[in-house]
């Protein structure tokens, strides 16, 4: 079922909700939903990759609000969807990115140069790590640490759950000696502090980290009688294994190509601004006081009238076409069928 079609339906259900989306100049789209049932108001959320795609969603005066790019109409449907039905806040698969300068990244390349072993693990609740130090007979990793000690030529830490990050930071300890990764610039993990979270509800399931190559990985979850596995870069298959658990597939470098009709309103409004039309035109979908719907369209850039369904009127160049409550996708599909 494509968003549109959701959309018509969940507004079918809820009489008195109202929807409006609209598009921005600069450019991109705004969707607002207003249903009595979000009073309370939210923290904003946002999220920018690029500058084509970013989001950004809140919950203000009795309205979901999202607000994106131009091609991100599609997203902020999605995320809608999840909210209102579910209560939960999904991001779209090309928003789960690898982490970039965090604990996460400073481990695969300390790893990668040192030649070590490294194995992440979960247990009754808790946290493991284990390196192989097989130079320990040097003097190297003599000293036990907070959260390490050294036995059978390996170096052992354990943690409380919720201090994953905390078992690579002591790392870095043992292996400078003075100082943690924070005072060295580098970030914490967006993808492990998720997954401790994720862990501190889930303590019954089993995670396996363990580095099999130079700079290769692989992640196992036992979760019940559900298995899933990946190999690839560390930070790359933590984004994964947080995609499969929220249940959406990932794609790290383009979106997927997608032929419903909120795809091709994107294109469609992508395709016309031009730097200056999406300054003046707008493309406005809404709701009326009696639950039908309203597509408003300016089309001044264009010499010549289009032909028109007949639900479908011109004024000063504005398109202008209504339907009932269950029209929604006729309206959308009328609009398409112009151009």
């Amino acid at each position: 079922m494509s968003s549109f079609a959701w959309l018509q339906n969940w507004c079918g259900r809820h009489d008195k909700a109202r929807v409006k989306i609209e598009t921005l100049d600069n450019p991109g789209w705004a969707l607002c939903l207003s249903l009595s049932k979000f009073a309370s108001n939210k923290a904003t959320e946002h999220l920018e990759t690029s500058e084509d795609d970013w989001l950004y969603w809140r919950v203000k005066d009795g309205e979901v609000q999202y607000f994106g790019g131009a091609r991100n109409l599609s997203d902020m449907l999605g995320m809608c969807k999840a909210y209102v039905e579910e209560k939960r806040v999904i991001w779209p698969s090309w928003a789960i990115v690898p982490d970039q300068n965090t604990v996460v990244n400073w481990l695969t390349d300390w790893v990668a140069n040192v030649n070590r072993h490294v194995t992440i693990q979960t247990n009754d609740g808790a946290w493991s790590m284990t390196m192989d130090c097989l130079d320990i007979g040097n003097g190297k990793w003599s000293q036990d640490g907070y959260n390490y000690v050294v036995k059978d030529q390996s170096l052992i830490g354990h943690a409380y759950n919720g201090q994953l990050s905390s078992l690579i930071d002591d790392l870095a300890f043992q292996v400078y000696g003075w100082y943690k990764l924070d005072h060295a610039g580098v970030k914490e993990s967006c993808a492990l502090k998720w997954l401790k979270e994720w862990y501190e509800e889930h303590s019954n399931a089993r995670i396996d980290i363990a580095q099999i190559g130079e700079t290769r990985w692989r992640i196992a979850l036992t979760d019940g009688a559900e298995q899933w596995n990946h190999i690839g870069v560390l930070p790359v298959v933590l984004a994964e294994l947080r995609a499969h658990i929220e249940g959406r597939p990932i794609s790290h470098t383009i979106k997927p190509i997608d032929d419903t009709m909120e795809h091709w309103l994107e294109d469609w409004f992508a395709s016309q601004c031009d730097g200056y039309w999406e300054h003046g035109g707008r493309v406005k979908l809404f709701q009326t006081e009696n639950g039908g719907w309203r597509l408003e369209a300016d089309i001044s850039q264009y010499d010549e009238v289009p032909t028109c369904p007949e639900y479908f009127k011109m004024h000063d160049h504005c398109l202008s076409g209504k339907g009932s409550a269950d029209e929604l996708l006729l309206l959308l599909e009328g609009f398409r069928s112009i151009w």
